[in-house]
């Protein structure tokens, strides 16, 4: 017993000190970021632009605001203006990167993204803790990882958040895991699905401390909204509002539909599509694998969703991970195995020459489906059928 509380307090004591390490050094990075730095400032740019109007009690979804503040303090010169496509919860998470000027708020945000992906790798791998390289290859060298991290995406916290859901599941660390569940309401199109069905299956499963760590936390944020800018349900409405009057040329059946068609009612295809998945939960409900319900959710809500562009596929890392974990613990037999392997080689490749040339964003439509056919090989049956 006393050997094992001193190996315990020795990895206490490192691990104190690794965090303060790590303080230490972003705060270097803080002070000594180049003030011309561009790489991840695109998207980032309306991100903070916004919640800079936020922290100053200001109408994020104004246009004329929104391009004043980009033009005057993020060196924006083109002859549009960049909104920001999230939900104030992001805005919240973002509040103290405004303390900072732009070009330092996007050299430590792209940081933040690198360490936010690393410890998704870590979170996802977490059942098979050997030869972590692997989940980290997967993750920095999949081509929509890659165009999120240029251009400064938001869309890193909403996989993050839900790896911690996915990946917490001790008991005392359902407050946690609500708290994850939280940070995917800042893009709250990539769960289209996956959100509701998992709120589903936490009340038919009374995990209240999951509900109250999630409901918890948009409370928080709620407040602190309310106390910077009380019409901020207004700003938002009217962000969803212009989102959603736009036709737009997606990887996505919506864009897809168009793409070929010129018309938009594709975007509404989500609301039957949500009424069917929550009926096949109703009636299956009780031989749910959850996590099988978040991949097919995950990769069909990416499918009909009505808004979205290619780097949003990243929440597919969370299926092709969690694939090749299978297929380190020697779940598969090898001619699955393979087949797993062969197609994962085929949509990085395909996926990296594809960004290289930078096509309609309609071309990458191909990706979910390759990725959920690799799902349903994984799955004998569909949504989550016993095997």
């Amino acid at each position: 017993m006393k050997k094992e509380s001193s190996i315990h307090n020795i990895g206490t004591k490192r691990n104190i000190a690794l965090i303060f390490l790590l303080l230490i050094l972003l705060l270097f990075i803080i002070w000594f970021a180049p003030e011309s730095f561009s790489m991840g400032t695109g998207d980032f740019r309306p991100y903070w632009s916004a919640s800079y109007l936020l922290v100053h009690g200001q109408d994020f979804s104004d246009l004329s605001l929104m391009d004043q503040i980009e033009r005057a303090l993020t060196g924006w010169d083109k002859p549009f203006t960049m909104m920001a496509w999230f939900a104030p919860t992001g805005m919240v998470v973002l509040l103290p990167f405004t303390f900072l000027p732009f070009e330092k708020a996007a050299f430590f945000w792209l940081l933040t993204n690198i360490m936010v992906l690393s410890a998704t790798a870590f979170l996802l791998w977490s059942d098979v803790k050997r030869k972590i390289w692997i989940p980290l290859l997967a993750v920095f060298a999949f081509p929509m990882t890659l165009l999120s991290l240029y251009v400064g995406q938001i869309n890193t916290l909403v996989l993050f958040g839900l790896a911690v859901f996915i990946s917490l599941k001790k008991p005392e660390h359902q407050y946690f895991r609500g708290i994850g569940l939280a940070l995917t309401t800042i893009k709250p199109h990539l769960v289209i699905l996956t959100l509701p069905l998992i709120i589903l299956d936490c009340i038919y499963k009374k995990q209240w401390k999951i509900l109250i760590g999630f409901f918890g936390s948009l409370l928080v944020c709620s407040v602190i909204l309310f106390a910077l800018y009380p019409s901020w349900p207004i700003g938002f409405w009217n962000l969803v509002s212009s989102g959603m009057s736009t036709i737009r040329e997606t990887p996505t059946i919506s864009g897809l539909i168009a793409y070929t068609t010129g018309q938009e009612w594709g975007k509404w295809l989500w609301i039957p599509g949500l009424l069917t998945v929550m009926f096949l939960w109703w009636k299956r409900k009780d031989n749910l694998f959850p996590i099988e319900m978040i991949n097919i959710s995950l990769i069909i809500g990416l499918l009909i969703s009505p808004i979205g562009w290619s780097y949003d596929q990243i929440m597919l890392l969370i299926p092709i991970v969690l694939l090749l974990g299978k297929n380190m613990k020697r779940e598969f037999t090898q001619k699955k195995s393979l087949i797993v392997m062969a197609f994962l080689s085929m949509v990085y490749s395909v996926g990296i020459f594809m960004r290289v040339l930078s096509p309609n964003e309609v071309c990458f439509f191909w990706i979910p489906l390759i990725i959920g056919v690799l799902t349903l090989i994984d799955y004998k049956n569909h949504f989550g059928m016993s095997k």
